[in-house]
């Protein structure tokens, strides 16, 4: 049928009124970036990012390394065949994974056996029987690894040739737990046990590395601290209920958060306060927490929970220029960094355990499934109810 020159008109009127619909439309980026389809699964594996590389280490000691711009396979080994120590990470799943300066993966069993493996191409580097079990993670400075045993000696081993270059006695009340955290020659160990009663008896304690003699020893009431520390104070996170902020030099308590946070959970993870700027951000069960770093001053908390189970309690958290995600297993809420405000969530359908975050892009795993994603929301929200 022949066309009028009105019925041009209005085809051409309606054509640009679709497209104009069209691109006022919210665009967000692509979500998924990559997906990558593992051969086994890798339920509670761990997960770290360093550099070019995303690592991740199975249940049963397979390590994958994939491009982390692309998520194309770079190699896969299985740590078991490359270690000549029959014991090592003899349970199914290792206690420890750290990558160091991207350059090795320091991989630790559940006992006394630490290895080291390229982070380039998987293979062994070397591997060493401590004799001794330990708890402590290790901890890496200027190219030494401190690793600490339950009976409280410290081991001193070289990063590039695995050799223990000194080992001496810790001369703390109760057994050490964790190196929190090693500035210059100064190392700060914690240890605590139960007395009889049930009562626990917990010390914070910093020691000169090069004698391991003792500077100041602080009590605490913590069965499991951790801490962060700026250039003068050691940020120390108890229990999640407790922060303290102290001198590095004398132990000296700056300010504390004694009455504990507004939103918390009898079962609070473990996690690690996050010094940015001059603000200290933590998390502690359903809550979200930032305070001034220099007097211990709120800034601002928030709720970030939806309800009340294990599930929904904040387990991990990462901080930008922008924004604060606050974890959970069942989503990611965005936080404005400046005033706690929830800006939106994303649903979880990506990872069974937490993933990880950098430069704008989560990582995370399902099952058998790796993906890196974008996080866009999938509601946007005005505020969430706090109770």
């Amino acid at each position: 049928m022949k066309k009028t020159y009105a019925g041009f008109i209005f085809e051409v009127l309606g054509i640009i009124s679709l497209a104009t619909w069209f691109l006022a439309m919210p665009c967000y980026p692509q979500r998924n970036k990559w997906e990558y389809l593992a051969n086994r699964s890798f339920t509670r594996g761990k997960l770290i990012l360093s550099g070019t590389s995303v690592f991740i280490l199975g249940p049963n000691c397979n390590l994958l390394c994939l491009d982390r711009e692309s998520g194309k396979k770079l190699w896969e080994c299985d740590i078991v065949k490359q270690v000549d120590i029959p014991s090592f990470m003899s349970t199914p799943l290792p206690v420890r994974m750290m990558l160091v300066q991207g350059r090795s993966i320091l991989l630790i069993d559940d006992g006394h056996i630490l290895c080291s493996v390229d982070a380039k191409t998987g293979n062994k580097i070397w591997s060493i029987d401590i004799e001794s079990i330990f708890i402590a993670a290790p901890t890496v400075h200027r190219e030494q690894i401190y690793v600490c045993t339950g009976s409280g000696v410290l081991h001193q081993i070289d990063l590039s040739t695995g050799q223990i270059t000194k080992r001496s006695i810790i001369d703390i009340p109760t057994p050490v737990d964790d190196i929190l955290a090693v500035d210059g020659e100064v190392m700060f160990l914690f240890g605590g046990s139960c007395d009889a009663t049930g009562e626990m008896d917990a010390s914070l304690l910093a020691i000169n590395i090069s004698d391991n003699t003792p500077i100041w020893e602080n009590k605490l009431k913590s069965a499991s601290p951790t801490a962060t520390q700026s250039e003068q104070y050691l940020l120390l996170l108890e229990d999640g209920t407790s922060l303290s902020c102290l001198d590095k030099r004398t132990g000296k308590i700056h300010w504390q958060i004694r009455e504990g946070p507004q939103y918390s959970h009898e079962d609070m993870p473990r996690g690690r306060p996050i010094l940015s700027g001059n603000t200290v951000f933590w998390h502690s069960g359903y809550g979200v927490y930032a305070c001034d770093v220099q007097n211990g001053a709120e800034l601002w908390s928030c709720y970030a929970g939806v309800v009340t189970s294990m599930a929904e309690v904040v387990s991990s958290m990462y901080v930008s220029d922008e924004h604060v995600y606050a974890i959970s297993l069942l989503e990611i809420l965005c936080l404005d960094r400046h005033t706690g405000k929830p800006l939106w969530n994303l649903e979880n359908d990506f990872y069974d355990w937490y993933p990880v975050f950098g430069d704008g892009v989560f990582y995370g795993y399902r099952g058998n499934k790796i993906s890196a994603v974008i996080p866009t929301p999938s509601r946007k929200m005005e505020n969430r109810e706090r109770k």
